[in-house]
């Protein structure tokens, strides 16, 4: 999709931007929240993607979240990359503000789980030592660093001493502090325009002031 040809603009703040396209095939929705800020501004990011899937809420286990969003016929996804930190969501189009909803109880009520935190630190620590083994993953590093100099992701990554030292509040901090920076949001579904703004304004950080630089990447 060209968002500049295909899709309908509207600002809902000065660092909040909606695109909507409409979806003629079918009543699915998909929503994009992303986020301007990568692994790039902060390493922590990429771990948090993983991390944040693994939890619940103050009021839901992650058994609970995940059965209420299924309720609804929606899913969710998180993924980072080098610029971007990108919520996912999709479902029914009649279900897309109670999906919104529980979502936003989501963004707003992370619970920290000291297991899936080790769990990203055994992963991290395999990734580590797995990298030192791996030429491909060597030459990545070295097209990144021709790429982005000393902002290098490679360069800028923590140490197995950083991410250990990490308790299981950090990458959701990571989170909380990227969340008050540039946003796009990408709708597609038969939605107007209007109703789908109307229900970013209310579930998701538009009004907060914006205290982040967004990647330029």
């Amino acid at each position: 999709v060209d968002l500049q040809h295909d899709a309908e603009y509207r600002a809902l703040a000065e660092h909040a931007k909606l695109y909507t396209v409409k979806n003629p095939l079918n009543d699915l929705f998909n929503v994009k929240v992303v986020f301007h800020r990568g692994s790039i501004c902060d390493p922590r990011l990429e771990m948090a993607a993983d991390y944040i899937q693994q939890l619940g809420t103050d009021s839901l286990t992650k058994q609970q979240f995940e059965s209420a969003m299924f309720k609804l016929g929606s899913t969710l996804e998180v993924k980072c990359s080098n610029s971007q930190f990108v919520f996912n969501l999709t479902g029914w189009d009649k279900n897309f503000e109670p999906s919104m909803r529980l979502f936003q109880h989501y963004l707003h009520h992370m619970k920290p789980d000291k297991k899936a935190m080790k769990d990203i630190k055994s992963s991290k620590k395999i990734d580590y030592n797995s990298f030192e083994k791996d030429n491909s993953s060597v030459m990545s590093a070295v097209l990144a660093k021709m790429m982005y100099g000393d902002k290098s992701p490679f360069l800028n990554n923590y140490s197995v001493a950083q991410v250990k030292a990490m308790d299981e509040n950090e990458l959701i901090s990571a989170v909380q502090e990227t969340m008050k920076g540039e946003m796009s949001i990408i709708y597609s579904g038969k939605l107007n325009t209007n109703q789908v703004a109307q229900v970013a304004c209310e579930t998701l950080p538009v009004n907060v002031p914006t205290e982040m630089p967004f990647d330029t990447y």
